[in-house]
C-alpha cells in the first residue's frame, strides 16, 4: 500500500513540475522580452511586482501549459503572443 501510494505521489509530483499552476513561478517571452512571474490567487496578484492573478486573462491562458508552449492572449489591443519559457 505504501509503495502504490508513494508511486502516486511521484507521478503528481512529476505532472505539476512539468505545468504552470496557482503558485507555481514561470520565466514568459512576452514580445521579445522575457519575464518572471509567479500565479497567484487574485487578492495576492500584484502585477508590478512579478505576480498575477490566476483569475486574469493571462492568468487563465497560462494555468495547466507546458514548457515551450506558445499561447495567444486576447487584449484589447490585439492578440499577444506569450511563450512559457521555464516552469519552477
Amino acid at each position: 500500500m505504501f509503495r502504490k501510494l508513494l508511486k502516486t505521489l511521484k507521478l503528481l509530483i512529476k505532472y505539476i513540475t512539468k505545468r504552470l499552476f496557482q503558485w507555481v513561478q514561470g520565466s514568459l517571452e512576452i514580445k521579445s522580452q522575457t519575464k518572471e512571474y509567479l500565479v497567484v490567487g487574485s487578492n495576492e496578484a500584484d502585477p508590478s511586482k512579478g505576480s498575477i492573478s490566476c483569475e486574469s486573462p493571462l492568468g487563465r491562458a497560462l494555468i495547466g501549459q507546458k514548457k515551450n508552449k506558445q499561447v495567444k492572449l486576447q487584449a484589447p489591443a490585439g492578440v499577444i503572443d506569450v511563450k512559457i519559457i521555464q516552469i519552477g
